[in-house]
């Protein structure tokens, strides 16, 4: 199993550049090691860089076969090629695949997550023709991403990862806060593809009035 998991990871293992962050002027692509006339970036840009994208693709598809227990019949499934060149290659825009989220009902409702946790939910509706889900670094900023657009589940779908980022302890609790299943407009989470700059500063803003209210209260939530 642990070898199975670790070629799953090497599979769809992203190139990330190496510090300092930058990207050339063709854009962010290669090895940091190997790039020359870096520009350096600033640490908010990068939640914006296309391989941010890429790395929260990478991380919920590969939370997707964990909770699937099918990780070579979902490698080789014509249903998953865009999210896996996506995730490969970069090979299509990002704006239809995954990006930085804001949406506050979303946020403080059923993605609610005490810091310092990461997060992997996965979501899927009768009534929506798409699986998609949310990856949270340090319970302060999310990424939502479409895993496929040709997925109807055929009852509501809705397995949660919490990763302690210290001890690598694995927590699943149910995603539902009410009665009723969770169902994710789509269409207004990604719609902020179209401007990445405006969501970076309201996630930002969210995630800071977060550390407030963490430092003040003097500890750290608990699930």
């Amino acid at each position: 199993r642990n070898r199975r998991s670790a070629e799953c990871r090497n599979f769809y293992r992203v190139l990330t550049a190496s510090p300092p962050m930058g990207v050339d002027r063709g854009g962010l692509t290669g090895s940091g090691i190997n790039q020359r006339n870096w520009l350096r970036l600033s640490p908010a840009l990068t939640l914006i860089a296309p391989r941010m994208y890429r790395l929260a693709a990478k991380i919920a598809f590969e939370a997707y076969a964990r909770w699937r227990q099918q990780r070579r019949e979902l490698l080789l499934d014509p249903e998953y090629d865009e999210i896996r060149d996506f995730i490969l290659k970069g090979s299509q825009p990002f704006q239809i695949r995954a990006g930085l989220l804001w949406h506050q009902q979303l946020m403080t409702g059923p993605l609610r997550l005490p810091i310092p946790l990461h997060m992997v939910a996965l979501i899927g509706h009768p009534l929506d023709c798409l699986f998609g889900g949310f990856v949270s670094f340090f319970g302060l900023y999310y990424y939502w991403v479409i895993l496929s657009r040709r997925h109807v589940a055929l009852v509501p779908t809705e397995p949660v990862l919490l990763i302690h980022p210290q001890d690598g302890t694995i927590i699943e609790p149910p995603l539902r806060a009410t009665l009723f299943p969770v169902r994710v407009p789509w269409a207004e989470v990604s719609i902020q593809a179209r401007d990445q700059r405006t969501t970076l500063n309201q996630a930002t803003a969210f995630a800071i009035t977060k550390l407030k209210q963490l430092g003040s209260s003097g500890y750290v939530e608990h699930v």
